[in-house]
């Protein structure tokens, strides 16, 4: 399994920034759209046949992936410090980012959300894209 460690560390040195920017940054954005309580949903999916596991490490992956995307978008804007290059980006994409709230909101009301649940979950972060 990856390690967020190993997406800052990447982020930094392709982007040149410090680590510790990027790390704060990188939590950040975890922590506004919930992005660990989707990975530990993913990772409680059901792997009991070879499909259901490829496809729970798939969704893994590609949320990874996302997080590291949605990291180097923002830190593509123009602001200073890790919080306020989220907030301006928040603010210039606020109706993708309130629907994807709004969505993730709806689906963390679901008590044991499936995989198409999950992936539904997961496109909408890409949205943010």
């Amino acid at each position: 399994m990856r390690k967020p460690c190993l997406d800052i560390v990447e982020i930094a040195n392709n982007t040149g920034i410090k680590l510790e920017y990027v790390a704060i940054l990188y939590f950040r954005l975890g922590t506004e759209f919930n992005l660990g309580w989707l990975l530990n949903k993913i990772s409680a999916l059901p792997r009991d046949t070879r499909w259901t596991s490829l496809s729970h490490s798939a969704l893994r992956d590609d949320l990874y992936r996302t997080h590291r995307k949605l990291t180097i978008v923002v830190l593509r804007t123009d602001a200073a410090e890790p919080e306020t290059q989220i907030n301006t980006w928040m603010k210039q994409k606020q109706a993708c980012v309130t629907r994807c709230q709004q969505v993730l909101a709806d689906i963390n009301n679901i008590e044991n959300p499936d995989l198409s649940v999950l992936s539904v979950a997961l496109r909408e972060i890409r949205n943010l894209l």
